[in-house]
Formats: structure tokens, sequence, C-alpha cells
């Protein structure tokens, strides 16, 4: 889905960019998989309407601002990307059907299979491998955000976890604040179960170098790790993310702070114990 809106985007007046693609579709789809719950009881059928009703709404108002579209256009370009979709789930549906249910895509050769409660997925850079269960506990998250980013101090932080339907998450964050107006984020966010191993999965096989007037994209490998970077070359806005073995996605932005420094800023953070750390075992 993510590679047909990135096709899609300049017939709508928009920007290709496929990690913004991917951002649209994992983020507006989310309100329909945590309704995929009410499935269990009939009777709030009518719940599950609303959820994919709020998934559209949220994809209209993410493609205009991730994919560069005119906002005039983002109403056509909402309803071609719900269409594909549908149809897309449909194909799904009937070849799955075919292989008699999910169960066939832990088969030998399958691109998915878990023993025991731990998942694996297989893509071009290897197998992936996850426990399912909780996430990392938001407290120990905070516990890996520094004091100081650069010469940036921390200025205020928040956690959060939660789960709903089978898609549980935490994160930690801070904000650091500097002269010149400099400002900067760092996010650590941990999604447990198969959602955690999914985000690394999707991640793992997307490459992107891109360069405009304006600004540097560039998504690439690092060992077992996935980076993506993208600064505006006026120095206004950059933004390094990292997606570690391990399922936990650092994402560092900054405001009025060139590239360079906002990389050595994400690779000054302990990625290695942030990768070390395990989620807890299940009860």
């Amino acid at each position: 889905m993510a590679l047909i809106v990135d096709a899609l985007a300049p017939t709508f007046g928009g920007t290709k960019n496929q990690v913004g693609a991917l951002k649209v579709v994992a983020y507006g789809a989310i309100a329909v998989y945590v309704a995929g719950l009410l499935k269990l009881l009939p009777a709030l059928g009518l719940l599950g309407i609303l959820a994919a009703c709020y998934s559209i709404y949220l994809m209209y108002l993410g493609l205009p601002v991730v994919m560069k579209c005119p906002r005039d256009k983002a109403a056509g370009y909402t309803a071609v990307v719900v269409i594909v979709y549908i149809v897309e789930m449909m194909v799904a549906g009937s070849v799955t059907a075919m292989f008699g249910g999910l169960g066939g895509l832990g088969a030998p050769g399958g691109r998915y299979g878990h023993a025991g409660g731990t998942f694996s997925v297989k893509t071009a850079n290897g197998a992936l491998t996850g426990a399912g269960g909780p996430p990392i506990p938001p407290a120990d998250l905070k516990a890996r955000l520094p004091e100081t980013l650069g010469a940036l101090k921390r200025e205020s932080f928040e956690t959060n976890g939660g789960a709903a339907a089978g898609i549980a998450g935490s994160v930690a964050k801070a904000t650091y604040t500097g002269g010149e107006n400099q400002r900067a984020e760092l996010s650590i966010t941990n999604l447990g179960g198969l959602g955690g191993l999914a985000s690394v999965a999707t991640w793992a096989n997307v490459t992107v170098d891109r360069e405009t007037p304006d600004d540097i994209e560039k998504t690439y490998k690092d060992g077992g790790r996935t980076i993506h970077e993208q600064y505006r070359k006026d120095g206004s806005h950059s933004e390094v993310t990292v997606i570690l073995k391990n399922g936990v996605i650092v994402d560092t932005t900054g405001d009025h702070i060139d590239g360079a420094t906002l990389k050595s800023m994400a690779t000054a953070v302990d990625l290695d114990a942030i990768e070390a750390m395990k989620r807890p075992a299940k009860t």
C-alpha cells in the first residue's frame, strides 16, 4: 500500500516519498486494526464502521502534509487509496482462502512463522526474530533519555504506554533546547508482539536516496539497523530515525539544527544499550 500511495503522489500534485507513504498507511490504518476487536461482539459493528471512517479521515489529513499534495486534491487522493486498499484486501483474502487461511503463512517457505511465542519474518536482509508479549516498559525507555543532547539541555520529558486489540506500545520522549532557537526532540518507541516485529520487517527492505533543491532524504542499512535521514538544506529542520534490531525505534528531530549536527546528536545516544533491552516475559 505504501508503494501505491508513493506512486500515486505525482498524479495528485504531490511529491513521491516512500517513507512518508509508509507513515500515511501505517498510522492511517491503526484505527481499523484496533477496531478488529469489535468483530468479537457483532452488536458493536457500527463502531467498526466509525473506526473505518476515522482511518479515512486520518489519511485525508495526512496526505497533504506528508505527501505534499494540494489540499483541494486530498479528497480524490484519499478516495483512490481507499479503493485500492479494498481491492487489495479482497485479493489477499481470496489468495489466503486458497491456502487454508492464515495458517498457510506459517508453512515451510512462507514469509512468516511462529513457534512457542517467538515470531520470525524473512526479509531480503535475513530473518528477523522477536518474542511476542508486552513491550518494554515506558519507565525503562525513559531511563535511556540523556540529560543533554549535544549542546542542548533536556527541558521536559513524558512517557506513555498501553495496549488495545493486541496492539501494545510504549514511548518515552524528551524535548531539548539551547541557544539560537535550537530545539530537538528525542523519542524512543517500542511496539509489543507482532507490531514491533512488523515495524522492523517493513523498514528492513526500504532504501531511499533523494535530493531536491530544498532537502535531502536517505534511508539505508547500517549493519542490522535501518537509518532514515531527512534534512532541509537551509538547516531549518532535520530528522534522523534509527530502527534497531530489537524493534525499538529511536527518532530524533531538530529545528534550526543542520543535518550533520543532528546526526551527531542522534549517534551520541547509547543505541547499543537500547538495542540490548529485552521485553518483559509474559505473565
